[in-house]
């Protein structure tokens, strides 16, 4: 039988002429689609370098609004998109001139309607533009985006709350994030806290939690932006939440007395000096440092026992924060402790501070 039949020779024939066929398909794909890309690119250039000056003229007062929005509403996505550019840029207090051209684009009924799509990402890009699209559609869109199963987009729709100002959604914030760990807890908080004091309130129904109805998680979070927002009339409810028995709450409670810095009574927080928890010791030694409790000294001065080396080196660094008398301790136990970690941790701290004299350093 001959190998390269005529038979066998227009099959590889048809086979490469179909090969051919899909590579140029391919070719001409790919270059329709780089040439849709360059013309987009040459558009939004286009679009930023005749309508940003506009809007640069408006912030400075220096162009009237019609015109602005006007050139605006040529293309409201790429609109939108330079304006939320412009207003990342600019001071909070100073983003409030934008929210007439942010008002001016016809996006808001879209955007919202974006949430539901069944790709995150676009969902996702809509709880982020929704943020700057401040009126009665975007706040209720963005609350019911907060159930979302994809984490990225409720994060971003909880931001986007916190940027309208939306403060009816902090406890639904609050409640959509109840979750465990540090980094989930740390980042809500910050969320919480660009509401700024209009979320004190909310936060104080929170710790009271006279129904039982948030869980430790969302107490922890409500007493830390409690701290990070120093509002004093959260001491009281703090102070109640020293005893509370799970012991992070009761590390949130101390920390965030120390933010806020109520010197009138550190004797609870004193108390749990000798908390079973180190974490709470811990804080204990850094808020009392914060709180300058130099009727604590004692309390301090054991910290530098501890069993926990965090715990030495806060109550060793409370101390130092304290001055002369805190000073004075940390120099007598350099020599004078029976505890060799005590020895060591004031030692360490007085070196860090250049304050180790040198028959010290001998020693």
């Amino acid at each position: 039988m001959d190998i390269l039949s005529p038979d066998l020779l227009r099959i590889a024939w048809n086979i490469s002429l179909i090969f051919g066929a899909m590579s140029g398909v391919v070719l001409i794909l790919t270059i329709v689609v780089r040439l849709q890309a360059q013309s987009a690119t040459e558009r939004t250039k286009a679009f930023r370098h005749k309508v940003e000056p506009l809007v640069t003229a408006y912030l400075a007062k220096h162009e009237s609004s019609p015109a602005v929005v006007a050139a605006l509403q040529r293309d409201p996505s790429q609109a939108l998109s330079l304006l939320m550019e412009v207003s990342d840029r600019l001071a909070a207090a100073d983003r409030k001139a934008l929210h007439n051209l942010f008002a001016c684009l016809p996006l808001r009924k879209k955007e919202a309607a974006a949430l539901h799509s069944r790709q995150w990402d676009k969902r996702l890009k809509a709880a982020e533009r929704l943020g700057y699209l401040g009126d009665g559609v975007s706040g209720p869109a963005l609350v019911d985006a907060l159930q979302d199963p994809v984490l990225a987009v409720r994060l971003a729709a909880a931001r986007s709350l916190a940027n309208l100002g939306e403060t009816r959604a902090i406890v639904p914030i609050l409640v959509a994030f109840d979750l465990p760990g540090e980094m989930n807890q740390r980042r809500l908080a910050e969320i919480l806290y660009a509401f700024g004091p209009a979320a004190v309130e909310p936060l104080l129904g929170v710790l009271a939690n006279v129904h039982g109805t948030y869980s430790d998680n969302a107490i922890g979070v409500a007493e830390r932006v409690l701290g990070m927002l120093r509002a004093p009339e959260a001491v009281k409810p703090l102070t109640t939440l020293l005893t509370h028995p799970e012991f992070r709450v009761r590390l949130n409670a101390v920390r965030s007395l120390g933010q806020i810095g109520d010197h009138t009574d550190t004797a609870p927080i004193a108390r749990l000096a000798k908390d079973p928890a180190w974490e709470v010791r811990n804080v204990v030694m850094q808020s009392l440092g914060k709180l300058h409790g130099t009727r604590h000294i004692k309390l301090m001065e054991e910290g530098m026992r501890d069993t926990s080396w965090w715990v030495r080196f806060s109550a060793a660094q409370a101390l130092w924060e304290l001055g002369g008398p805190g000073h004075e301790t940390l120099h007598r136990a350099v020599d004078g402790s029976p505890d060799r970690f005590a020895r060591d941790m004031s030692r360490q701290i007085l070196q860090e501070h250049g304050s180790l004299s040198s028959q010290e350093t001998r020693a």
